[in-house]
């Protein structure tokens, strides 16, 4: 049942609330929580943590209760789909982007040109290995 104040606090900032006929997607804004749900975040709402401890922490706890070797969780449905696109991308050892990136790189790098590339951590090592095999000095 809808009552008068239904979306007041939408309408206020000059949105338009609509109702949700698809089911719990991101694009509406996710999904309304149970009140077990609710008085967790707001148990939750008193203290600041680091939000990568809370997922590996909380990834932890799923992956062992779902007996596979890891969890992630991410801020959203389509968060999710981008990160698992990415790491379908990545290869099975995550270092596929930097294989290609090897290849391509000489080919359209300016001569006396230079290459930046973001890693993640403890991949220097294969990184550098993989660009010098492409003929990028390092």
């Amino acid at each position: 049942m809808v009552t008068s104040d239904w979306g007041a606090i939408y309408r206020e900032l000059g949105a338009k609330p609509v109702i949700n006929a698809t089911g719990s997607v991101t694009l509406l804004g996710g999904s309304t929580p149970v009140q077990e749900v609710k008085d967790a975040m707001d148990a939750a709402d008193s203290a600041y943590i680091p939000l990568i401890e809370l997922q590996e922490a909380a990834g932890k706890i799923v992956a062992e209760a779902l007996g596979v070797p890891a969890a992630y969780f991410t801020s959203g449905a389509g968060s999710a789909l981008t990160l698992v696109t990415a790491a379908m991308m990545a290869g099975d050892d995550g270092l596929e982007a930097y294989r290609q990136l090897a290849k391509e790189v000489p080919n359209v790098l300016a001569k006396g040109g230079m290459a930046l590339f973001e890693i993640g951590a403890g991949q220097a090592g294969e990184v550098t290995q993989i660009m010098q095999e492409g003929g990028l000095k390092v």
